[in-house]
């Protein structure tokens, strides 16, 4: 029976200690490609992260000109409505822009395409609000101000289907 068993020990105790040692190398492959991965992850992370606090300084850029483009032109518009109602716009778009930085600076779990959607929508409004703008100075009347305002919304939820 010993000898049966010292028999059985030395015919089993090789493949195993293969086995086992093909296991730890399969491992350690498995991890070392696991940490390539998040490293490329956590690059590609911060990349996205800097494109957003880049175009969330582009889009506060754009809403203090248009800020400014009001204050310039307020005083002079016959219709004080409309130019209210651009300088309210221009003060919702601020807050969203704010809401977008918070979003960022939370580091997004999963909820990258809907901070993007936002923030493509954010621009598509600074865009039409600095046009309405340009609009005005020039002397533009509501109507023309108001099919203008409908074709840039047209615009907006084309791109918008398309995505």
């Amino acid at each position: 029976l010993a000898a049966t068993y010292e028999r059985l020990e030395t015919v089993v105790t090789s493949p195993l200690e293969a086995f086992r040692s093909e296991v730890l190398q399969l491992r350690d492959r498995d991890r070392q490609e696991a940490e390539s991965q998040l490293g490329s992850l956590t690059a590609r992370l911060q990349a996205v992260a800097e494109q957003a606090d880049e175009g969330a300084a582009e889009l506060r850029e754009g809403l203090d000109r248009v800020a400014a483009d009001l204050q310039a032109v307020q005083p002079r518009a016959d219709d004080g409505g409309a130019v209210r109602r651009l300088a309210d716009q221009a003060a919702a778009q601020e807050q969203s822009i704010r809401r977008l930085e918070s979003l960022v600076g939370g580091a997004p779990k999963g909820g990258g395409a809907l901070m993007s959607e936002e923030l493509f929508d954010a621009i598509a409004r600074v865009e039409s609000m600095e046009h309405r703008m340009t609009c005005l100075e020039h002397g533009g009347a509501a109507d023309e101000l108001s099919v203008k305002a409908d074709r840039t919304e047209v615009l907006r939820l084309e791109a918008a289907l398309q995505e």
